[in-house]
């Protein structure tokens, strides 16, 4: 009658309980859904001498598992073989289940070789074990073993297989057991194509994932929300924003809060201000805007595409900040170019700091060369205020802070003595503080580490070749880029975006957007050559051998497709109807490109924002933010 409370008082009022009472006061908290009573019964029943029967014992089980009662079941078990309780099947499996979901999965491995008979159940449970714990070679193991001795799996045992492959990105083990579903043809099952689905993305593999995904009977927002995802993470944005359209636009799948906050990163990746503000006033029309999580997307959102303006305000806005609220408008501020206000800002945090929140506040300290005020973060708040372990990120902020004070020396010795293997990028946070202040001998050796480390990457290579320009050694330019073509060392593809009249459009290294081609395309040529021209009247051009400003790698016609040109002769051509301007870049600006913006924001006398790949550039009348040091 579903009068629980009543009958509990009837069960309490019973002088003389026997087996038959328990089991059907038992019943009843299983109904409800009150483990912990059906325990506290199982208690009563020891006191009184009660013999348990079959039902009783799998209600317990199944107390324990949903408590995960480790010590409780493994005295229940105990008692079991002591009283020479007859198991079966059914049973054996559900203590098997039992330990798994306790985290024992020694003890349940012990149950499970222990069972005389063992059906597609039990083979499931076992596999779905080692799955869900992360030991998913285990689970494959399992699983082949299931198949060699006869047993054929269904649609559960499929998907905790995948799940296994999943665990430890096993995409040939996960590649097989695809094709074992295609013959079993028990593919259209939802939970199955989750699981193949979530298996493809944690190996990376993209265009599995898109299949699995095309393929899908029923797309939902979880499988959405996954893709999304997987494509912000893999930097292809745009992608991720074109799911974000078919989602709601086409399958009308409404986003939840998460959704919302991956779409948020996709926005941030192409620096999309306006998409960002669109998407904005959609999670509040829903009233998502006071959701933590979400916040914290936003301020992060805002910082990187340009708007610290918004990105405070939203901070401000918070109710309930966490340590990531505080990293990230921290993080804001350094990115920015306002790393003052950086550190005032994690001087007031009202929560611990975490490893990032430090990581950020170094880099603060390092644009400002506040080399006093980073050693006292690095030293004694890290390690003895708050107990948080120093991570490399901390090591390398400090590197550059000394590069920047001019304590190349102290820096290179923090290089060498730190408690982490020194990588690539220590060595070329390095090279970039003896290339500022002009140590061409330390310069040197920290050029040879990065080619020996990295010898696929580029900067060592024009940096030191700059450097040696710079003290009028031109031979020796010359031959680190030859080395650099013997090496066969290219520049990666960048790629830049910047939006007008609502239209975003993308260059790519030596690529052009092609809505500008034309007679258009070749007036915003020669205002690209006039501008250049330019700079070699001011004495800005990398022939004169600025140490600030790079060599070319060949000429000016090679050289200005691998920039920023193409996506400056687009701002040019309409940026009469342009208040800012913002430019995303995926690759560290150049000097060539950033001398020319300077001086563009100058004769337009329009205020020019561009993100690279790790800051934000304010350009306005001829001056940037970060000085020409970045």
């Amino acid at each position: 009658c579903g009068k629980f409370l009543d009958a509990k008082a009837v069960f309490d009022f019973i002088a003389s309980k026997n087996d038959r009472t328990y089991a059907i006061m038992i019943a009843a908290c299983v109904r409800k859904g009150r483990p912990l009573q059906v325990l506290e019964l199982w208690g009563e029943m020891e006191e009184r001498g009660i013999v348990m029967d079959k039902f009783i014992v799998t209600s317990l089980v199944a107390a324990c598992t949903k408590l995960q009662a480790l010590e409780e079941g493994r005295q229940l078990h105990e008692h079991l073989i002591i009283m020479g309780f007859r198991t079966d099947i059914p049973l054996e499996t559900a203590l098997l289940q039992m330990y798994g979901k306790c985290g024992s999965l020694d003890d349940a491995k012990r149950v499970f070789e222990g069972m005389e008979i063992k059906d597609l159940f039990t083979w499931s449970s076992i596999i779905s074990v080692y799955a869900h714990a992360g030991w998913g070679e285990m689970a494959v193991v399992l699983y082949r073993r299931m198949i060699s001795e006869g047993v054929e799996p269904n649609v559960v045992t499929f998907a905790c297989a995948v799940g296994g492959c999943a665990s430890v990105a096993g995409l040939a083990d996960g590649r097989a057991i695809h094709q074992r579903i295609l013959v079993s043809k028990v593919l259209q099952d939802d939970v199955l194509q989750d699981s193949l689905l979530n298996m493809y993305l944690k190996c990376d593999e993209m265009v599995e994932s898109r299949k699995v995904f095309e393929g899908m009977k029923a797309r939902n927002v979880r499988s959405y929300t996954a893709m999304i995802s997987a494509y912000v993470q893999a930097g292809e944005q745009a992608e991720a924003l074109e799911l974000v359209s078919r989602m709601s636009k086409v399958e009308a799948i409404e986003p939840n809060p998460y959704t919302f906050a991956t779409i948020l990163g996709a926005v941030e990746g192409l620096g999309n201000l306006e998409k960002g503000r669109k998407v904005h006033r959609h999670l509040a029309s829903r009233g998502f805007d006071t959701n933590v999580v979400i916040q914290n997307a936003l301020v992060t959102m805002y910082g990187k595409c340009g708007s610290l303006v918004e990105a405070q305000k939203v901070f401000d806005s918070m109710t309930a900040r966490n340590v990531i609220s505080w990293t990230s408008m921290i993080a804001a501020y350094a990115q920015h170019g306002n790393p003052q206000e950086a550190l005032n800002l994690f001087k007031r945090m009202d929560v611990e700091p975490s490893g990032v929140s430090f990581s950020s506040a170094l880099n603060a300290c390092a644009l400002l060369g506040a080399l006093d005020e980073g050693r006292e973060i690095h030293h004694r708040s890290l390690m003895m205020d708050h107990g948080v372990v120093p991570l490399v990120e901390h090591y390398l902020c400090m590197v550059d802070v000394l590069g920047r004070s001019g304590r190349l020396g102290d820096a290179e010795e923090l290089v060498e003595t730190m408690p982490y293997q020194a990588d690539a990028v220590a060595w070329m946070t390095l090279l970039s503080g003896c290339k500022h202040h002009g140590d061409l001998d330390r310069g040197e050796r920290a050029a040879r580490k990065v080619f020996e480390l990295a010898p696929a990457e580029t900067l060592p290579y024009v940096f030191l070749s700059n450097m040696y320009a710079a003290a009028k050694r031109f031979d020796d330019a010359r031959r680190v880029q030859k080395e650099m073509e013997e090496h066969r060392v290219t520049r990666p593809v960048a790629a830049s975006y910047i939006e007008i009249d609502n239209k975003l459009h993308m260059f790519t290294s030596g690529g052009r957007d092609e809505q500008q081609e034309g007679h258009n395309g070749r007036t915003m040529e020669r205002v690209w050559s006039l501008l250049l021209e330019l700079l070699e009247q001011l004495d800005t051009s990398p022939t004169q051998g600025n140490a600030n400003i790079p060599l070319r790698l060949g000429s000016s016609k090679q050289c200005r497709p691998f920039h920023f040109h193409g996506i400056v002769r687009k701002a040019v051509h309409q940026i009469h109807g342009i208040f800012d301007l913002r430019v995303v870049n995926s690759h560290r600006v150049c000097s060539d490109c950033h001398s020319a913006i300077k001086l563009l924001s100058d004769i337009t006398e329009k205020r020019i924002f561009v993100r690279d790949g790790s800051r934000f550039h304010h350009f306005e009348k001829g001056a940037c933010s970060y000085g020409d040091h970045w």
